[in-house]
């Protein structure tokens, strides 16, 4: 008796595991034998593309308008201080040149206002 009850709370903590596994999403399978088995669907963790191109396209603009309100020499002597720093200020000089799509939005914006 003692055995039974071991045996069904074995199957009952199966069947709790699995179905906590399952509260994502179930994908139901036919196999060759007939039978219907419910797995668990793969849930895709995707690469969030649009933001990392927002947040590219706005550091871009934020350089572009920094580059305008400061003036080319001034914005270019402070980016060469950042160069003579430490290494984190040497990796934001990197980033802060005035790249070519930064000019580029620079004429632009300059083209646009009077």
């Amino acid at each position: 008796m003692a055995n039974a009850e071991t045996d069904f709370s074995k199957r009952l903590e199966h069947i709790a595991a699995r179905r906590g596994s399952m509260k994502h999403g179930i994908q139901y399978q036919v196999k060759e034998d007939g039978t219907v088995v419910a797995t668990q669907r793969r849930s895709r963790t995707r690469f969030p593309i649009g933001s990392l191109l927002t947040l590219i396209v706005g550091g871009l603009v934020f350089k572009a308008f920094l580059f305008m309100s400061l003036g080319e020499a001034t914005y270019n002597q402070r980016v060469s201080i950042l160069e003579n720093g430490t290494p984190v200020e040497v990796v934001g000089a990197f980033v802060m040149k005035a790249d070519p799509a930064t000019l580029w939005i620079v004429e632009q914006v300059e083209s646009l206002l009077p």
